[in-house]
């Protein structure tokens, strides 16, 4: 499955990013709550990763505007259906289906 959350055990939804497939992970170990890092959805400084040596060129932003960011609404809502809740303490993130918190404030939910 591309889009949603998968909610069979054997498998994952992955939205075409690394980011959707680990939230749908984060939903089979269980977890009721996810704060967002790293969640930028777009290029930063001009480039598309923090790290060294992606194999890759920088993704430019359409690919995030058109082939990740628009999945991430369709994973929303299956996860608020079973009750989980997720925050983005991500500054200046393009993906906005979820209400923004500073990294503090996610550091401080218990």
């Amino acid at each position: 499955m591309r889009f949603g959350l998968e909610t069979r055990s054997d498998t994952i939804a992955h939205g075409n990013n690394s980011g959707y497939a680990a939230i749908n992970l984060a939903y089979h170990f269980g977890v009721k709550r996810i704060i967002l890092l790293g969640y930028d959805m777009a290029n930063v400084g001009g480039k598309s990763h923090f790290h060294d040596g992606y194999p890759t060129r920088t993704t430019p932003d359409e690919v995030y505007q058109k082939q990740f960011i628009p999945g991430f609404k369709v994973l929303a809502d299956g996860l608020k259906s079973k009750g989980i809740e997720i925050w983005n303490a991500c500054p200046g993130s393009k993906l906005t289906v979820w209400p923004r918190i500073s990294l503090a404030q996610g550091l401080n939910m218990r």
